[in-house]
């Protein structure tokens, strides 16, 4: 308790700290599990010393970047659309998921969104664990079938599913668990995907999702390498594509050279979830280790979590994991063309190419959790939008 009120006082409220909490309890059940001991001092004790000191020090304030810029208008404009289906995701009911698709009267989707097929899971509890709720409709001005992953219901479903066990697939590893799911999801949807197509042959397929959504989402585009035939058709005339926000690392291999162009990957700010593999956690995990083993006693961790004592020394935030758990805590990537959303040096939106191997490290920041809701991801593309707009003289 004392512990969470030092953490409220930096952080702000109380649904900040307790996503750190959350947090803490993914690296202590981690760290019983890599080093088959607990630690001698409170993770959520350790942790919070470590955020304090890496945001007292502005360690995070910087993202990585290729320094490339992503200009391009058209892609730009499909995803503020099909962030709508991906926040619409979260309805169950059809009229619910119309509405948060099309808007108000006027909007420019209102009357063009032909529902296809919403499959609820929470009405089909037998399969709760391997196939999340998702929905299939047709866009009528951009002529694509759109299916839309429904992510977790909250941060907390979304980091602890993050964080999963990797299985081969294809000539790498993928997230098994969300890769499980991406199959059941195209096994649900074969029988509307194919007769859907058979009455629009000239359509796209647009995989669309948010946090572990977008993961599976991802994994079943990559079906079109992997058993799902009408995936592997429409990959083959340039008919697949994927529109992923806040998606979890979920494959290690390299994306063929086929699907790579119409993969868009969307991270904004500092969210944790596109960050967060067994990798990268462990690369947190191992710096918490070193925490843990100073030889400092829980109340004068306490203190310099308060503030009333300077730390003695400087505390990793991350390190590289040795080689002995190197498979064990192996790390997964992002997909395809990965673009970093996040404020310049002029307080301007930017829109940013970064590499996947640039993602691999939790970045301990305030923002770190509330850059992850789906509203920051829409407002972000929409003032990238504005900007590259204004940039070409256009009103």
């Amino acid at each position: 308790m004392e512990a969470q009120q030092h953490l409220e006082k930096h952080f702000g409220d109380l649904g900040e700290v307790d996503n750190i909490r959350r947090l803490a309890n993914v690296l202590k059940r981690m760290h019983e599990e890599v080093f088959k001991m607990p630690s001698q001092h409170p993770v959520f004790v350790n942790l919070g010393m470590v955020m304090k000191q890496s945001v007292d020090e502005g360690r995070c304030n910087q993202l990585p970047t290729s320094g490339k810029k992503f200009t391009e208008s058209a892609v730009l404009m499909r995803a503020s659309r099909y962030a709508r289906y991906a926040m619409a995701a979260n309805h169950s009911d059809e009229k619910d998921i119309l509405k948060a698709i099309q808007g108000g009267e006027g909007d420019e989707l209102d009357g063009h969104v032909e529902m296809l097929y919403v499959y609820n899971n929470a009405e089909k509890t037998k399969d709760v664990a391997t196939c999340p709720s998702f929905f299939i409709a047709k866009d009528k001005s951009t002529s694509d079938i759109v299916l839309s992953v429904r992510g977790g219901a909250t941060l907390q479903d979304a980091l602890v599913d993050s964080v999963g066990s990797a299985a081969p697939f294809l000539d790498g590893h993928a997230h098994s668990r969300l890769l499980a799911s991406a199959q059941k999801v195209l096994e649900k949807a074969r029988e509307v995907l194919e007769s859907a197509f058979e009455d629009a042959s000239n359509c796209s397929l647009t995989f669309v999702g948010h946090g572990t959504g977008a993961g599976v989402a991802l994994l079943a585009t990559l079906q079109a390498f992997g058993e799902s035939p009408i995936v592997q058709k429409l990959a083959a005339t340039n008919m697949a594509k994927c529109y992923a926000f806040s998606a979890p690392p979920v494959f290690s291999g390299e994306v063929p050279d086929q699907l790579l162009p119409n993969i868009y990957s969307f991270v904004y700010g500092k969210d944790m979830i596109p960050r967060a593999s067994l990798g990268s956690m462990g690369k947190l995990l191992v710096a918490l280790k070193q925490v843990d083993e100073l030889e400092m006693g829980t109340p004068a961790r306490l203190q310099v979590l308060e503030g009333s004592d300077q730390a003695p020394e400087s505390f990793p935030d991350h390190l590289d994991i040795p080689e002995e758990l190197s498979g064990e805590l192996r790390s997964l990537h992002g997909v395809g063309t990965i673009l970093s959303l996040s404020k310049n040096a002029q307080g301007n939106m930017s829109c940013d190419r970064v590499q996947r191997e640039q993602m691999d490290r939790i970045l301990l920041h305030e923002n770190m959790f509330k850059d992850h809701m789906m509203a920051g991801y829409e407002e972000a593309i929409m003032e990238v939008l504005m900007q590259l707009q204004k940039s070409k003289g256009c009103c």
